[in-house]
């Protein structure tokens, strides 16, 4: 009996390690369409930036259905952090990481933008298990992710990398970049919250 039990608990901490090891191993933007497409829209943003949640909702349903679902771009999300909230975008961004084991990042990404309170004195737990519940991830490995150091150092990793080129793009062309910062094959995109402008971009690239 005391054998039997012992095996079930070595086959359970194998099946956690299994399902949250994924996250652990990934140091890669994540992207969304035609890969062999000629035009590539990048995105800087941070799940709890108010603007980028304005971009996501308002801009982003149009051009992807438009461009990234038709096969004319491939669109990538570079992870970044803004003042607001700072440890829950954070811990957001890792828990969608974790849900790319299941192909549910942008959803989850997509959930945690939708739902974002506009206010600071929120619990946030509930939403971050309602973000990774939209990639697909039950509540324990919600919190087997964020437990997981690995994660948090593979995410310091890419952030201070993406926010590293968007600053060495700016000092380059004598810019301040703020969140959301688009690019379209390269090229910043003024005003990305101008409903048109990106899309104006994308047509003068295809």
């Amino acid at each position: 009996m005391a054998q039997r039990i012992v095996t079930a608990f070595t086959a359970l901490l194998a099946f956690i390690f299994v399902a949250v090891e994924p996250c652990a191993a990934q140091l890669i933007n994540f992207r969304i369409g035609n890969p062999n497409a000629r035009v590539t829209i990048i995105e800087y943003a941070a799940i709890t930036c108010p603007f980028c949640r304005n971009w996501d909702q308002t801009i982003w349903p149009d051009l992807y259905r438009r461009y990234v679902k038709t096969g004319i771009a491939n669109f990538e999300l570079r992870e970044s952090l803004a003042p607001e909230a700072q440890m829950l975008g954070e811990e957001a961004f890792i828990v969608a990481r974790c849900a790319a084991a299941n192909d549910g990042y942008f959803q989850s990404v997509d959930a945690f933008m939708r739902t974002m309170p506009l206010q600071n004195d929120f619990e946030g737990r509930g939403w971050l298990i309602s973000g990774g519940r939209a990639g697909g991830l039950a509540e324990w490995q919600v919190t087997a992710c964020i437990g997981d150091p690995r994660n948090w150092n593979l995410f310091e990793q890419l952030k201070n990398m993406n926010m590293a080129a968007l600053d060495a793009y700016g000092r380059a062309h004598n810019r301040v970049l703020g969140l959301p910062s688009v690019f379209v094959n390269g090229t910043l995109v003024d005003d990305p919250l101008n409903p048109g402008t990106v899309a104006r971009a994308i047509e003068d690239a295809r």
